[in-house]
């Protein structure tokens, strides 16, 4: 009796082994999220058994993440993957990463008003959260883009929604929103170049505007004619440091230079621990 009931419990220790493992290779390793196949997977039967309702999909992505990667290392960036992974767990949404810094979400029964509400949820959360990275919290500002699609009003398919939510998504990152402009957009690319001219200045001697005044310096090679006509009229310390970095008041114009010279500052401690 005794081996039969050492038998059974080793048997239901395996079992339980197993369903971890299982699970676990259902996630993705960073931010415990469904991973590519298994979140799609479950969209498509989500689709299947709700085609008498509603199923609204969104797809995510933090904006300037390999900005952000390049300036702040990428124990940071991997600190907004996991900020973000945990702001879109509401109101019962099914989360997966898609891959990269994208992630997917499917909201049973919810329509475009529903799924309008979770995407304001979203941001409000990420505009109030801080990323804590080797026990500190940074003050790293960063945004999300949401793109949403709906079934079965915008297309039927699971791979039709997605695209729809993805040129939403690019549509959204394109769009001004209040709160966005401290989580500014960068184009890789140019970003990539301004980073690597501009990072070594961090670290060397002087202070932040005298750093901010080399900034200028530099950033007058990419700045329109007209633009750098209205700057050499004044004080080139004062006015390029402040408002040819940050782009006139009465103008929309914003270089890449313009946009970096606002992300420059280092990340500020908000709290460590002991």
């Amino acid at each position: 009796m005794q081996r039969y009931e050492e038998s059974l419990a080793a048997r239901e220790q395996l079992a339980r082994a197993l369903e971890i493992e299982r699970e676990r290779a259902r996630r993705d390793p960073l931010t415990g999220c469904l991973n590519h196949a298994v979140v799609i997977d479950e969209l498509r039967a989500a689709l299947t058994n709700e085609q008498d309702g509603l199923v609204a999909v969104a797809l995510i992505d933090i904006d300037g993440l390999k900005a952000t990667n390049d300036l702040y290392g990428h124990q940071v960036g991997d600190a907004a993957l996991l900020s973000l992974a945990a702001a879109l767990q509401q109101e019962n949404a099914v989360v997966g990463r898609y891959g990269g810094d994208e992630f997917v979400v499917f909201l049973r029964g919810a329509g475009r008003d529903q799924a309008e509400q979770y995407r304001g949820l979203v941001q409000d959360t990420l505009r109030n959260s801080t990323l804590t990275v080797g026990g500190q919290t940074l003050d790293v500002p960063f945004v999300a883009s949401v793109g949403l699609a709906i079934f079965p009003d915008d297309a039927k398919t699971a791979e039709d929604l997605l695209k729809l939510a993805d040129n939403a998504m690019y549509a959204e990152r394109r769009r001004p929103i209040p709160g966005r402009a401290s989580a500014l957009r960068f184009e890789s690319d140019r970003v990539t170049k301004l980073i690597s001219d501009i990072v070594p200045l961090l670290p060397s001697k002087g202070t932040r505007d005298e750093k901010l005044a080399m900034v200028a310096q530099r950033s007058m090679l990419f700045t329109p004619a007209s633009l750098r006509r209205r700057t050499q009229c004044r004080d080139r310390l004062s006015y390029s440091a402040r408002t040819c970095i940050m782009g006139p008041p009465t103008s929309l114009y914003a270089s890449p230079y313009t946009q970096f010279a606002r992300f420059v500052k280092l990340p500020k401690v908000v709290s460590a621990r002991a």
